[in-house]
């Protein structure tokens, strides 16, 4: 795939798709791997930050749709992950630190 790519002076969504592609099936174990090692809660909490963003997080809709419970239990998970390295936070919004991980979350659950 790669050296498909490596000649192009321009590359188009779907090529750029392709790569994210074969990196995140590349790295599938290591994201099993950790995926295994988390709570209920905090997987529902990545799934829904996967899905919907930081800024829904606490939304009513989203809590009710991921099965995130109170916004307390959300907090908790988030400073959890946080404390994980799998999240940070910049002005009170959570972010993935390996940006290809929602890409696994979102393939993985659907």
């Amino acid at each position: 795939m790669m050296c498909r790519l490596r000649d192009k002076r321009d590359l188009d969504a779907s090529d750029l798709q392709s790569v994210i592609h074969t990196l995140v099936d590349g790295q599938s174990s290591y994201y099993e791997l950790a995926w295994e090692q988390l709570s209920a809660g905090q997987r529902a909490v990545l799934q829904a930050l996967a899905e919907r963003g930081p800024s829904e997080i606490y939304a009513q809709s989203v809590r009710s749709t991921f099965r995130l419970g109170p916004a307390s239990s959300v907090q908790k998970a988030l400073q959890s992950l946080d404390s994980k390295d799998i999240l940070d936070r910049y002005k009170d919004a959570y972010f993935f630190l390996d940006p290809l991980l929602p890409h696994w979350i979102r393939k993985k659950v659907a």
